[in-house]
């Protein structure tokens, strides 16, 4: 059999056995960050798109109004948002969420100077 090491105490113990025979420490799942993602991953998808239609937006070279302004920077607050707390609570999707976030923060600095402008 093959010899993992120990969460507890970083000895040698069987990959087989529950729990280290020197310090009585469970052996967990193999990656611990993968098993606890759960539920689904309209956060993170949500997340991605509001980040990407934000973004997009920024390439329109046409006049905007307030009501644009706002709008946008609502969406891209959204996204922002959402994206976090789906990282927060490793939910599935977060990677996606994580994209959003960036996209999402990208899109609001560039409203910020888009409205300075």
């Amino acid at each position: 059999m093959a010899m993992v090491l120990c969460r507890g105490c970083a000895r040698q113990m069987n990959e087989a056995a529950a729990s280290c025979p020197h310090c009585g420490a469970r052996k967990g799942p193999a990656n611990s960050f993968q098993a606890s993602r759960t539920g689904s991953a309209w956060m993170g998808i949500l997340s991605l798109m509001s980040g990407i239609v934000c973004t997009a937006s920024l390439f329109d070279v046409s006049p905007w109004s307030q009501t644009t302004f706002a709008a946008l920077g609502m969406i891209a607050a959204t996204g922002l948002v959402l994206g976090t707390l789906s990282i927060v609570r490793r939910t599935a999707g977060s990677n996606w969420a994580t994209a959003g976030v960036v996209l999402s923060g990208v899109s609001l600095c560039g409203l910020i100077g888009k409205a300075v402008i």
